[in-house]
């Protein structure tokens, strides 16, 4: 059955690379069906299944080298938009501890001028319903809160 395709293991693997290349596969086949003519099953259903698994690989190689790429350009971004947010949080938040600053500056001078009215002052910023709530009763000196629910006259004086 044509020995010089595949006369010994080496001649057989490179007819069978020849055919999987598409390379003079019809002269292959011919020699092959001279002897048995039903030869051309095997060769049409290696050619097409080679072709189909080769073609594969070839796309998933193509894909594979894509997806990575854009993972990459996507990694770039997100790198970038998670700095500009950290970067806007941070000053928000410097923003936020200047006007605690401020507001413990205020406080601090307004208790010294009048202890009541900073005890009345110190009260209103802890019930403002703006978000500071317990938070800023816990920035308020101790001696200035007065228990919960009681009125502000009935605060101690200094």
């Amino acid at each position: 059955m044509a020995p010089q395709h595949f006369g010994n293991l080496g001649r057989s693997l490179f007819t069978m690379f020849t055919v999987l290349t598409v390379e003079n596969w019809p002269s292959v086949a011919g020699d092959v069906m001279a002897r048995e003519p039903l030869a051309w099953i095997f060769f049409v259903t290696f050619i097409v299944v080679t072709a189909f698994f080769i073609l594969n690989s070839l796309i998933g190689v193509i894909v594979s080298s894509m997806q990575s790429e854009v993972d990459s350009s996507r990694w770039e971004e997100d790198q970038e938009l998670e700095l500009e947010q950290h970067t806007e949080l941070m000053n928000e938040i410097r923003a936020l501890s200047e006007k605690v600053d401020r507001l413990m500056a205020e406080s601090s001078t307004t208790a010294d001028r009048n202890p009541s009215q900073s005890a009345n002052a110190s009260n209103e910023i802890g019930a403002r319903p703006n978000g500071i709530g317990e938070a800023g009763r816990r920035l308020t000196p101790r001696h200035s809160r007065s228990a919960p629910g009681a009125p502000a006259s009935a605060l101690p004086s200094l």
